[in-house]
């Protein structure tokens, strides 16, 4: 699907045939001819498959179902297959479109308990989510068909819908901003929080990550010092505080005794 998204993005883009023109190598073997060139097609039904656990297996289902019913429309085959597709979700057979709202609700509920702030920029996205799919629709599906992507404005419209991940570069993280250009609280607590998980449940080595791969670079400024604490005690930290610092600070550990085994000698 990427590749196929990717051509309306800028037709001479160029990929190995392996794998990333594996599903032009599916429908040519296992379609017909008229569903395998309806590229706006495959691509809804590729959105439809990866809506399963195993997204492989699902696509025939699809493509199977786009056979049996002589769809040619994807917002069509979208609206269709969830309306009418049965999936077991929490032991209880129900309609791929119920399910989904039920989960969304649950990581909703669960995000919240997770980062313990009400959810800001997280609740928006969610409650976009539950839109579409409570009326038949796929923001994705909808910018293929109605905009033309090689004018890229149409991510504006994507992001707005479906919100965006935190970005990581080398030394960097970009999460999400509000209107005062600061993270919301709740995406810096949830990157805080996968630190902390990563960082308490490394078997191999109790240094930060972020050290070795930042810090210890010497990429701080004179102001915000590297201090002892920081290679392996970050809960310990009283200067300027650091991503790994705030968090342990957030979920109010650095007040704790925290044992471990030196694992790095």
């Amino acid at each position: 699907m990427a590749h196929l998204i990717q051509q309306k993005i800028n037709p001479q883009i160029h990929h190995q045939e392996i794998k990333y023109l594996a599903i032009q190598h599916i429908c040519n073997n296992y379609c017909k001819k008229e569903i395998a060139q309806n590229t706006n097609l495959v691509i809804s039904a590729c959105v439809c498959a990866l809506m399963f656990k195993n997204p492989g297996v699902a696509f025939f289902d699809v493509l199977d179902y786009i056979s049996q019913s002589n769809i040619t429309d994807g917002r069509y085959l979208f609206s269709s297959f969830i309306r009418d597709s049965n999936i077991l979700y929490q032991q209880k057979r129900q309609t791929v479109a119920a399910a989904v709202s039920a989960f969304l609700s649950r990581l909703e509920k669960s995000l919240t308990l997770a980062t313990g702030t009400d959810l800001d920029y997280y609740k928006k996205v969610i409650d976009n989510c539950k839109y579409y799919i409570q009326n038949g629709r796929n923001p994705i599906i909808d910018l293929v068909y109605e905009f033309d992507l090689s004018n890229r404005t149409f991510l504006y419209k994507l992001f707005d819908i479906c919100g965006y991940p935190t970005i990581e570069d080398n030394s960097t993280y970009y999460p999400p901003l509000n209107a005062d250009g600061k993270p919301y609280i709740e995406c810096a607590a949830l990157l805080g929080k996968e630190l902390i998980i990563k960082r308490i449940q490394a078997t191999r080595t109790t240094i930060c990550p972020r050290f070795e791969r930042f810090c210890k670079n010497k990429q701080y400024t004179n102001d915000d010092p590297i201090t002892p604490e920081c290679q392996c005690e970050q809960w310990k930290r009283n200067g300027p505080p650091c991503l790994m610092s705030a968090a342990f600070h957030y979920y109010k550990l650095d007040n704790h005794t925290i044992i471990q085994k030196d694992i790095n000698k």
